[in-house]
């Protein structure tokens, strides 16, 4: 098949799902409290929320693959925690951005997508990668993967700074 297909299939079913669940998890939890009060915090709650869903990911991942060689399991078990936080904190981005900002009804809903999309992405390198069409290598698997994972842990971590940068320079304003 082609990626073409598998991307949209894997980001409309495990991504929507991981999204949608990080979003709520953070709307519904703490997006209303008073802990909740800068831009930051959005992609802090959200990484957590990600990193919760990473966990059942994993614990999924572990229970269905029985003879799992240790090393390999260990480090895309790594692997995943980290896409599944990073898309997290990508969600919790958009969240901290509409709750001190107005923006287009579009916008967070965008982020929600795009975190989709990502998971999408990663959930095709994963299985695109442990192919045997592509002679199969766990070890290769699990470096597409972390390097997908530097990338977008890298636009979270920019996105990050940003905030932070955001909220002092109104903080400094007032």
């Amino acid at each position: 098949g082609s990626p073409l297909w598998f991307i949209p299939v894997f980001a409309l079913t495990q991504g929507v799902l991981l999204a949608l669940t990080v979003y709520l998890a953070v709307r519904w939890s703490v997006f209303l409290l008073d802990e909740f009060d800068e831009r930051a915090d959005g992609v802090i709650y959200g990484t957590a929320a990600g990193l919760g869903v990473g966990v059942l990911y994993n614990v999924r991942y572990v229970l269905e693959h029985e003879g799992l060689r240790l090393e390999v399991a260990a480090a895309r078990i790594v692997v995943a925690a980290l896409v599944m936080a990073s898309v997290g904190g990508l969600v919790g981005y958009g969240l901290g951005q509409v709750k001190f900002e107005p923006h287009s009804p579009l916008y967070l809903p965008g982020f929600v997508l795009l975190a989709a999309a990502l998971t999408g992405v990663f959930e095709w390198l994963n299985s695109e990668a442990a192919t045997v069409a592509l002679g199969f290598s766990a070890w290769a698997a699990v470096l597409a993967a972390a390097g997908f994972a530097a990338l977008v842990f890298g636009a979270v971590f920019a996105l990050l700074r940003g905030a932070v940068r955001e909220t002092l320079a109104t903080a400094g304003g007032a």
